[in-house]
């Protein structure tokens, strides 16, 4: 009976007939990867406190899980929930409670109108990698929505030096997976940011402020692709 957190993040509501579409932010599906926890922090505090989130929130509003996994935080897990489901691969049988709450909160009133786009935010445990994207193939997207992972990925290469849209790896084919359950079922594209718990893309070391650096040049790259000065 634990709670699973969503913040909201808007500007005022906008006038009738004008509503947003919402950003939506996934964390700690897998309840040990920590180092996720402190990019979502950063992309909150950007968010609210730099131009760049004053410029998303100015055309998005932003649906934020800061930890889907409640009860396999809980219980010290790494990869599953309290009955043994990982809820990275349950978009097919939907065997957890977590994962049917979810998809319930982005099918509002039994729609998927507004989400825009999902960010889901892990960690690596292979020390042989830093930081990188996990992308849905080119080959699997629409030729706009391929366009636009394209773009993503090319600006957040020059954001920060931890966050390098080349050193990228393509997200596995199984249906069960959320990003391909999404896009799948309901046109919702997903990119995943896997941060590494030692090491960034360019090799430096991580540290928690530089993984906050992370999620505020994610916030950076969403503006610059979606809202072009």
């Amino acid at each position: 009976n634990r709670d699973i957190p969503l913040l909201r993040i808007a500007n005022p509501e906008p006038a009738e007939g004008a509503e947003k579409q919402t950003i939506w932010v996934v964390c700690r599906e897998h309840p040990g990867e920590t180092p996720a926890s402190f990019v979502c922090e950063g992309m909150i505090r950007a968010l609210l406190d730099h131009p760049a989130g004053k410029r998303l929130r100015s055309a998005f509003s932003f649906a934020i899980v800061p930890m889907l996994n409640v009860d396999g935080v809980a219980r010290g897990y790494y990869y599953h929930n309290a009955r043994g489901v990982n809820l990275a691969r349950d978009w097919v049988v939907f065997k957890s409670a977590e994962v049917r709450a979810l998809r319930a909160a982005l099918l509002e009133n039994g729609r998927m109108d507004t989400p825009r786009l999902m960010l889901n935010l892990h960690s690596s445990n292979d020390p042989g990698k830093g930081h990188f994207f996990l992308i849905i193939p080119s080959d699997r997207l629409k030729p706009e929505d391929a366009e636009f992972q394209r773009t993503i990925l090319e600006a957040g290469d020059r954001n920060h030096p931890q966050l390098q849209g080349h050193s990228t790896v393509k997200l596995l084919g199984l249906p069960g997976i959320t990003g391909n359950a999404l896009y799948r079922q309901y046109d919702l594209y997903s990119i995943y940011l896997e941060s590494n718990y030692s090491r960034g893309a360019d090799g430096s070391l991580v540290t928690v402020e530089s993984l906050r650096a992370v999620g505020a040049a994610l916030v950076q790259t969403l503006a610059e692709v979606l809202t072009p000065e």
